[in-house]
């Protein structure tokens, strides 16, 4: 059995692209809807990335800039994670439980130049008196931007063929326990490595 396919490292916006051709209809995703499970497909997960994509190059993204994602684990947010990446940006996942002023300093220290928010958090990351452009994870600009690309794809076909193995691709801070949050850049190798050990392990509720 060749299984080349699955153990080759490379960026994570892959993962789901690349199984497009034999799951695009089966579900990715369960999401809670009221009382009942609603499925997200595979093919539905990747038109939210690439409508991410296709908005962040659309507001001039360029290769390597920071964008910051403050939110509860959902689909929305892995969407825009895998999105930033496949703009290629580096994303940077901010912690639920962080304070305003720690916000506040991941914001001007990674010189992020968008915050995704979920709407949990908003008022939260207000507080941090953000000076960054900031849109919400379930902004319908993001679906009428995947509208877009559906009908012409090649800006966000472009970024993603651009992408290399040993560009960043995630930032991460840590706890700053001992002063300010260090952050600590991680390319697309470092990612993929780890998510092959076994070390990463993504949840979603």
């Amino acid at each position: 059995m060749d299984v080349s396919a699955i153990t080759k490292i490379q960026p994570a916006p892959f993962a789901v692209f690349d199984r497009l051709a034999t799951h695009r209809h089966r579900a990715r995703f369960q999401v809670r809807d009221g009382g009942a499970w609603s499925p997200v497909t595979w093919g539905d997960f990747a038109a939210q990335i690439r409508g991410v994509a296709r908005w962040l190059i659309e507001h001039e993204l360029e290769a390597g800039d920071r964008v910051a994602i403050f939110g509860a684990n959902s689909v929305a947010w892995a969407a825009a994670a895998f999105g930033v990446q496949t703009a290629g940006g580096v994303f940077v996942p901010i912690y639920p439980a962080s304070m305003p002023e720690q916000i506040a300093y991941i914001l001007d220290h990674a010189e992020i130049r968008f915050a995704f928010v979920g709407a949990e958090l908003a008022a939260k990351l207000e507080l941090a008196r953000p000076r960054c452009q900031v849109i919400r994870l379930d902004d319908p600009a993001f679906a009428a931007a995947s509208e877009r690309d559906a009908a012409a794809p090649t800006q966000v076909d472009a970024r993603l063929g651009a992408l290399t193995i040993d560009q960043p691709g995630m930032m991460l801070y840590t706890s700053g326990t001992s002063g300010n949050p260090k952050g600590v850049p991680l390319t697309h190798r470092n990612v993929g490595s780890n998510g092959g050990s076994g070390s990463v392990t993504f949840k979603w509720s």
